[in-house]
Formats: C-alpha cells, structure tokens, sequence
C-alpha cells in the first residue's frame, strides 16, 4: 500500500535551532530524486493547522514509503516509533533508542548526522524491497515496543527496585 515511488515522511518541530535536521532531510531528499511529505508543527503558514492522530497516519505515514528522523539529540523519538508502528521503515540519525530498535537493512538504517549519509541510505532503500522493509520494522515495533509492553517493562523494574530497597 505504499505509493508508487518512495516518497520520505517526517513530522515534527523544527524551531529547536535545526536539531532536528529538516534542513538536511530536505537537501537529501533533494539530491536523492525524492518526494518528501513532511509537517513542521510550528510552522507559520496561513493554511497550517494541528492534525490529529489519524489525520497524521493518512496525510503522512499513510501516503509515505519510510519516515527519517535526522535529530541531533533525543530520547524516543515517537514519530519514528509511530512511522514504523504505521510500516514504514525507518532512515534515523543514532539518536535515543533507535540504535536498539533499527537493525541495518532490515527495519530501516541508521546513518551518521549529513545530507550525504541520509541521501546514500534513500538510495540504498529504494534498491531494497520497501514493502519487506515496512513489513520488519511493524513487527520490530509489535515484538516489544507497544505501550503495553513499556508499562510492564517499568512495572517490573519499579518492582525489582522496591524489592532491593526492602533487603
């Protein structure tokens, strides 16, 4: 269900003085020959508006073939978890808990921080098959990343704290 061509996503807020890298995904998109679907939630334009969650996965993740996340520091970065939760695979900067979760070449890469790492990891998905790659990093996300599975994972290490308090 993915569009013709390999078409990049991002969504975010890029007035954090370009730590996210809207810049760099632009110009890699650009010198790759690909589409990109991207929503800057602080941008002032005279039509921009706040999407919700479903609006979200059917303008972007939904019309989109994989999702790049070029931060320069982050935790989680949930729209990557969202992206692939939706099947894309995912093209992110070694940020927060993405070296954990993308495995090269199976549920997206992991690139270094410049205009020429994210445009040779494009190329490189385009010549893979997108639709495996989408359909890895859903399962990536469904084999210990739902919301369930990080509240148990804090329950148990909250548990396992209390415990050692108590000897």
């Amino acid at each position: 269900q993915y569009p013709k061509h390999a078409t990049a996503c991002w969504i975010g807020n890029n007035l954090s003085d370009n730590k996210k890298g809207l810049h760099l995904i632009k110009k890699a998109c650009q010198k790759s020959n690909t589409p990109l679907l991207y929503h800057d939630v602080n941008a002032i334009e005279e039509n921009s508006r706040v999407f919700s969650q479903s609006e979200l996965k059917d303008n972007f993740y939904y019309q989109a073939s994989f999702y790049i996340c070029a931060s320069e520091e982050e935790g989680t970065p949930n729209t990557a978890l969202e992206a692939m939760s939706c099947g894309l695979p995912v093209i992110s900067t070694p940020v927060g808990n993405m070296p954990d979760l993308i495995v090269d070449g199976f549920n997206g890469f992991i690139v270094e921080r410049s205009v020429e790492s994210i445009a040779k990891a494009i190329r490189r998905l385009k010549e893979m098959d997108i639709n495996q790659l989408g359909k890895n990093a859903r399962a990536s996300i469904e084999a210990g990343w739902t919301w369930e599975q990080k509240t148990k994972n804090y329950e148990d290490m909250i548990i396992s704290l209390s415990n050692s308090l108590d000897k």
